[in-house]
């Protein structure tokens, strides 16, 4: 059985890989290939399965995510009346005896009339009914004097259901009484500092994500952190919080949440819940701890502003410059890490940015440029040309048709269009790119170098690299007397060069330049930065060309472990690393441990990738090549698909 809140997409597809990586599904770090692998893996099954979807706001965030197949069960839960999916069936709330059992075990009271009599006072509402239980217990209550102090608390405007029937009026008395109660008895217990840090706590907590936030972000709700660690542990121990499975993220239910909002709410405009939800928001550190960290904190970042975005009440906040400024930082990183569909699930915010700055502001075009970037590395390919042309056509119209944001623009589409396969357009683009560049901007400057590079990249994967190399030659040359021989941009071309040396066979070339460029690469990125260990994956490969399996495959298992430390076990630039090891060990006579890489390169490739995929078919192809070799006692003659990477 899992459970997961479905508020929004970004927070389905995150729950659902930590369904999978808790449960040993999967050990992929970024959350879309972990829930892919977790719906492969039910959909696989033949016993009973069980998933909940709690709350879904919109059926749209549901497709593909639904697993299907005989055993399969899922539960929808929603207070919406719109969706359609599978057989609707309302949902009762606890049965009159089910409800004073409930409160009878949690109070430890001998006193059914009581417990009846509060039970359908709190319309045997299962949130209501704890926080009962749990003030009762807490306070040395008994129901009577529960129901007292419940008749003193505010009943107006309290507790309205955002769809359907009101709830009864006594369950948002006995959410305010709990949260007020809890608050009061921190202040008693622990001083006015953690009192007022719970308040901000709970402020904040009312604009963001009912799944849960962050425990560590949520210290941040006010400047006195230890203060606020003491009121999250007070708040948790009087049931207003609760903490997830792994005691990472703390929830404020969602109706909870509602009654504290309402008291603000009535208290007047005052911006504290904002600024204090701010400050818990911006405590996410996008570009700390490794990759696979900095990868999740992105996945929790966006479900808050994703929750932020769809409260109707929080609109204009969403709006605001802040809130804008976290969405765009999202966006970027997204593209930073290599995570695509965080931006995408963003694209709403890009919307809203050119509503509230115009059309043509730079946040806007960046944001714009940023999430066609993320469409281009989603593979979405048309989507990404179409929003790259319309900010080639934008910013020559704004800024001008020299300007250098606008030949950026227009060797970002050039890119998009070589991703789709469109050589023709995109050499013929690069090119004029080109030429407007080393016009404006000089022969030397970085931009027009980045058009010589990708001019060159277009021939070499357009299967001319007989016109790439001397082109890749010379910007080399040049990227080495203008940025240095260790700049990023340098390796790239050396890199990329030494690759259309080993199209022609010219291995004497090709080893000397990735020796260099693995060891610079160490020097200036460090040796588990991922594009250090593509070098030395290509490194590995040229090894293993030119027969030196000696070289090769130290490196390949090094580079193996390091992948999956820093990128996942199923990452991709993983996966590539398993095969191609795989292809070495069997070269060197290893066939077992060889067969053993190989079906677990293909057969995660599969399941995360999908079977359509190129890494899964070349992945899927060696395999296949080593069981047969196998079958049929030929294993010295065989052919092999070794990949290298630009």
């Amino acid at each position: 059985m899992g459970w997961v809140s479905a508020e929004s997409r970004t927070q389905v597809v995150s729950q659902l890989a930590d369904i999978a990586l808790t449960s040993g599904v999967s050990k992929e770090t970024e959350p879309e290939k972990a829930a892919k692998a977790l719906l492969v893996w039910l959909n696989g099954q033949s016993g009973d399965r069980l998933l909940v979807f709690d709350n879904v706001e919109r059926q749209d965030d549901l497709e593909g995510w639904l697993p299907r197949g005989p055993g399969m069960r899922v539960i929808v839960t929603s207070t919406a009346h719109t969706l359609t999916l599978g057989t609707p069936v309302p949902v009762e709330v606890y049965s009159p005896d089910q409800a004073v059992e409930f409160l009878l075990d949690q109070t430890r009271l001998d006193d059914r009339v009581g417990a009846a009599t509060l039970a359908e006072d709190l319309g045997r509402l299962p949130v209501a009914l704890t926080q009962a239980a749990a003030g009762i217990r807490l306070w040395g209550l008994d129901f009577t004097s529960y129901q007292e102090e419940l008749a003193q608390q505010p009943l107006d405007g309290v507790m309205l259901r955002s769809r359907g029937e009101p709830y009864p009026s006594k369950v948002g008395a006995a959410l305010h009484l709990a949260y007020t109660k809890a608050v009061q008895r921190i202040a008693d217990d622990h001083g006015p500092s953690a009192a007022d840090a719970a308040s901000a706590i709970l402020a904040a907590m009312t604009l963001l994500a009912d799944s849960g936030v962050p425990r560590a972000w949520v210290m941040h709700a006010t400047e006195d952190t230890r203060s606020a660690r003491t009121a999250v542990g007070a708040l948790l121990e009087n049931s207003i919080l609760t903490l997830s499975e792994d005691g990472s993220l703390v929830a404020l239910h969602r109706l909870q949440s509602q009654v504290i909002r309402e008291d603000l709410d009535c208290g007047g405009s005052s911006s504290a819940p904002q600024e204090a939800a701010l400050r818990v928001l911006c405590s996410a550190k996008l570009d700390a701890g490794g990759y696979p960290t900095q990868r999740e904190t992105l996945a929790l970042l966006a479900t808050q502003l994703l929750s932020i975005l769809a409260q109707p009440n929080s609109h204009a906040w969403a709006e605001s410059p802040a809130i804008l400024s976290l969405a765009a930082s999202a966006i970027y990183q997204s593209n930073q890490l290599v995570y695509p569909n965080v931006a995408i699930e963003l694209a709403e915010f890009v919307d809203v940015t050119a509503r509230v700055l115009g059309p043509n502001h730079y946040g806007t075009l960046a944001s714009r440029h940023n999430l066609a970037s993320a469409y281009e590395a989603a593979g979405q390919y048309a989507l990404a040309i179409l929003l790259h042309e319309t900010l080639v056509t934008d910013t020559e119209e704004f800024l001008g048709r020299n300007h250098p944001d606008t030949l950026t623009s227009r060797n970002n589409l050039a890119c998009a269009y070589q991703a789709d396969g469109r050589f023709d357009a995109a050499i013929s683009l690069h090119k004029t790119t080109l030429s407007d560049r080393s016009r404006t901007l000089g022969a030397d400057h970085q931009d027009t170098l980045t058009s010589r590079h990708n001019l060159a990249f277009a021939y070499q994967e357009s299967g001319q690299p007989d016109v790439a190399t001397p082109l890749y030659v010379s910007v080399l040359a040049d990227r080495i007397r203008v940025l240095g021989r260790r700049h990023p941009d340098t390796l790239s071309t050396r890199n990329n060069l030494a690759n259309t040396y080993q199209q022609f066979g010219k291995l004497d070339r090709v080893i000397p330049l990735l020796e260099s460029t693995v060891s610079d690469a160490e020097h200036v990125f460090g040796h588990s930065h991922p594009y250090t260990l593509t070098s030395r994956n290509n490194l590995a490969v040229a090894y293993e060309t030119d027969g030196q399996l000696s070289l090769a495959v130290p490196l390949y298992e090094a580079t193996l472990r390091d992948r999956i430390s820093v990128l996942g076990h199923s990452h991709p630039e993983t996966l590539t690393s398993r095969n191609n090891l795989g292809i070495a060990y069997w070269k060197q006579g290893l066939h077992t441990e060889a067969l053993l890489l190989l079906e677990e390169a293909a057969s995660v490739a599969e399941r995360v990738l999908g079977s359509a995929h190129p890494l899964t078919t070349q992945f899927i192809s060696n395999r296949d090549n080593a069981r047969q070799a196998l079958t049929q006692g030929d294993s010295d003659d065989r052919s092999w698909n070794i990949d290298s990477s630009p």
